[in-house]
C-alpha cells in the first residue's frame, strides 16, 4: 500500500538533496524485479523548463513510456516511491522533471516474500555439532520457510542456532544478501516418516541484519504493477 508523503515542491527538492549528498541511488522497477537497476543521482541542474533531476544512465533507457518510476530507501524511513518524466539523454546521463509527489510504501512487519530456490540456510540444532542446510522458501523480518532434510522429528520449540541466510534477489543473479541469526524458534515443523522436511522459525534480528533484510524484503517486493 501507498500513501503520499509529500507533494510540497520544497520537500522534494531538499528530499533529492539528501538523497545526492548521501549518496543514495534510485532504484528502477517498473517493468519489476528482472529489470532493477540502480542509478546513481549526480545532481539537480536548472533549465528553461525549471529543475532537472540528472542521473547517471550508462545503457539506454528501454521503457516505452517517458514516465519512470524510481524507488529509494533510507534508514529509518519506509521505501518511497515517486514518478517523473523523462526529458533527454546526453551521453550517460538523464535528465528528468523533479516529481510531483513522493509516496510511501507501508508495509506490514510480518510481510513475507518468496526466495529464489537458490537461497540458503546454515544452521545447527541446539546442542548438537552437526551442520544443516536448508532452502529458503520465504521470509520476513521476523521468521522464514526452510526446507529441511533433518534425519530427525524436529518438534515446535526446538531452537535452532547458528543461523546464515544467503538470500539472492533472482535464481541467476550474484548478488545476494547475507543474514546472520544468532538463533531461532522452531514454530512448527513437518515431517516425513522419521525425517523433518519443513520448518517454520521465528528470530529476533539485530539492528544491522534487521536493515539489511529490510532492504531486501523492499527490493524483493517492487514491482509497480501491483502497487
Amino acid at each position: 500500500m501507498k500513501n503520499i508523503w509529500t507533494e510540497d515542491a520544497e520537500t522534494i527538492r531538499q528530499e533529492i538533496e539528501f538523497l545526492i549528498e548521501n549518496k543514495i541511488s534510485l532504484v528502477c522497477g517498473r517493468k519489476g524485479l528482472e529489470q532493477m537497476a540502480k542509478l546513481p543521482i549526480s545532481g539537480i541542474t536548472v533549465s528553461n523548463n525549471g529543475p532537472l533531476l540528472i542521473l547517471y544512465h550508462p545503457h539506454e533507457p528501454t521503457c516505452s513510456s517517458k514516465r519512470c518510476t524510481f524507488y529509494y530507501h533510507v534508514k529509518g524511513n519506509p521505501l518511497r516511491v515517486f514518478e517523473c518524466n523523462r526529458i533527454k539523454k546526453v551521453e550517460k546521463f538523464v535528465a528528468f522533471e523533479l516529481p510531483k509527489q513522493i509516496f510511501n510504501i507501508i508495509k506490514r512487519k510480518s510481510q513475507r516474500i518468496t526466495t529464489p530456490n537458490n537461497s540458503i540456510a546454515t544452521f545447527s540444532i541446539q546442542n548438537k555439532q552437526r551442520i544443516y542446510n536448508g532452502t529458503i522458501d520465504d521470509v520476513s523480518l521476523e521468521g522464514a520457510k526452510l526446507s529441511v532434510d533433518i534425519p530427525s522429528l524436529i518438534e515446535r520449540g526446538s531452537i535452532i542456532c547458528h543461523i546464515t541466510f544467503n538470500i539472492f534477489y533472482l535464481k541467476a543473479s550474484k548478488d545476494e544478501t547475507v543474514i546472520n541469526i544468532p538463533e531461532a524458534e522452531i514454530a512448527w515443523a513437518k515431517h516425513d516418516k522419521e525425517r523433518t522436511t519443513t520448518i517454520g522459525i521465528k528470530f529476533v534480528l539485530s539492528e544491522k541484519d534487521f536493515d539489511k533484510l529490510s532492504t531486501y524484503i523492499d527490493l524483493r517486493s517492487i514491482n509497480i504493477q501491483k502497487l
